[in-house]
């Protein structure tokens, strides 16, 4: 169990420093510095690293273990793992969103499409804190 919570830990430590870059790169880029690598490879290892790492270190798929609730969360009625995992599901469709949006401007395509890239950042970096209250206090 020590290890499996060790793995949680650095997958969450690694995919903080990958959306951090990736914010801070994107930052830079709309005041017209050209990073636009550093930030394409930021945004694709936040979506591989903990898909290929949770997966490596939970012996069911990551789907199962952070996304979706468990029927013992719904009958002990703790609230603050079932909004954890909420919030957990809104922050990966937000990424899923954001990286097709990526994607879709790298092809060269789409003129309104920035907005919504832009939009769906400014709500991941509004769920993010969130996020990680929930998880702290649901620990205590």
């Amino acid at each position: 169990m020590a290890k499996r919570i060790g793995n949680f830990r650095f997958v969450h430590l690694l995919h903080a420093i990958f959306i951090l870059t990736n914010l801070i790169t994107g930052f830079f880029m709309l005041r017209g510095i050209k990073l636009f690598n550093i930030h394409f490879t930021s945004g694709i290892l936040i979506i591989l690293v903990p898909l290929v790492l949770a997966n490596l270190s939970f012996r069911r798929s990551i789907f199962f273990n952070l996304i979706f609730l468990r029927a013992k969360d719904l009958k002990r009625g703790n609230p603050i793992k079932i909004l954890t995992k909420i919030t957990a599901m809104m922050l990966f469709f937000l990424v899923m969103l954001s990286f097709t949006t990526g994607m879709i401007l790298r092809l060269g395509g789409g003129t309104g499409i920035f907005n919504i890239h832009i939009f769906s950042y400014k709500t991941i970096f509004t769920i993010v804190p969130i996020h990680a209250l929930l998880a702290i206090m649901s620990k205590k």
